[in-house]
């Protein structure tokens, strides 16, 4: 999630690619279930990366 979260600027698909290559290498993920693993990964990314940019937002303000 880390490498995802450092290129939060890059295109929505080339995060997705990325996420499940790393989840690929720690996990199983069998092709019939490589969907919903990208699915679930990404929205832990968005949920993330939506609150890093309200803590900057937050930060920024004061």
């Amino acid at each position: 999630m880390q490498k995802a979260l450092e290129l939060e600027n890059a295109p929505d698909d080339e995060i997705k690619r990325l996420l499940l290559k790393e989840l690929k290498i720690f996990n199983y993920v069998p092709a019939s279930a490589e969907q919903d693993y990208l699915n679930a990964m990404w929205q832990g990314y968005k949920n993330i990366r939506n609150e890093r940019k309200a803590r900057k937002q937050e930060e920024v303000k004061r």
